[in-house]
């Protein structure tokens, strides 16, 4: 079982023989996130007319903060109240430290480390940007879209495409381009060339993602492997 069509294509060209491999999206729950996105939180230590840029994940090479701290610089130049969070930890924190002092956007930038209800963070946010340069599903898009948050992604493999239905939910642009994704966002933020959907047409697309979505897949799964055995002499 692949959690993307991307993994599972990948799972296929590495596996010998011809055995059945099947996609079933991770499971979520969607209103849970939404009760969560709704609970107040410790401020983010800006200006309450600051417009809030936020991303999420293990500062790994993978997540492509670099690139995201890089686009930022980028926005910084034409939203001047504009501030970026990154949620998460890890080994790359002193490089982009680094990288942030060196393109001068230190002052407007907050890494809080990790934090316990990330949901409040991206609902409260003006974009939700995803930077990857590989991913497997990415769990944070899909908590992002359940929070309300626009989106804006790395069209990397794989997984956020199918998150957001080929950029119907939201912009997706080039990996390792920082220029691509600073457009995205400022488009974003000003609601210009933005996807635009109901609702109703975002519910019924979470539902892919839901944890009821993905039992039923599991269970007509089983029955179908229970289905395909030999029954057993007595």
């Amino acid at each position: 079982v692949g959690v993307s069509e991307g993994v599972t294509q990948n799972l296929q060209k590495m596996i010998y023989g011809n055995i059945p491999i099947r996609t079933i999206y991770n499971g979520y729950d969607i209103n849970g996130i939404r009760c969560m996105a709704s609970e107040p939180f410790d401020p983010w230590g800006f200006h309450c007319d600051d417009i809030i840029i936020t991303a999420c994940g293990r500062m790994v090479p993978q997540k492509g903060f670099d690139v995201l701290m890089k686009a930022f610089s980028l926005v910084r130049r034409q939203v001047e109240r504009a501030r970026l969070v990154i949620l998460g930890d890890g080994p790359d924190r002193p490089c982009l430290e680094s990288l942030a002092g060196k393109i001068g956007i230190a002052d407007d930038l907050y890494m809080p480390g990790y934090v316990g209800n990330p949901s409040a963070r991206f609902a409260k946010s003006s974009v939700f940007v995803l930077s990857s340069r590989v991913e497997g599903l990415s769990n944070v898009l899909i908590e992002a879209l359940a929070a309300g948050t626009r989106v804006v992604s790395t069209d990397c493999p794989s997984g956020p495409s199918e998150v957001l239905d080929n950029g119907r939910f939201g912009i997706l642009v080039p990996p390792e381009n920082p220029k691509a994704l600073a457009d995205a966002i400022i488009c974003t933020l000003s609601k210009s060339g933005v996807p635009s959907y109901t609702q109703a047409e975002l519910d019924a697309h979470l539902q892919k993602f839901s944890a009821d979505h993905m039992v039923d897949n599991y269970l007509a799964l089983f029955r179908e492997v229970v289905g395909s055995q030999p029954a057993k002499s007595k």
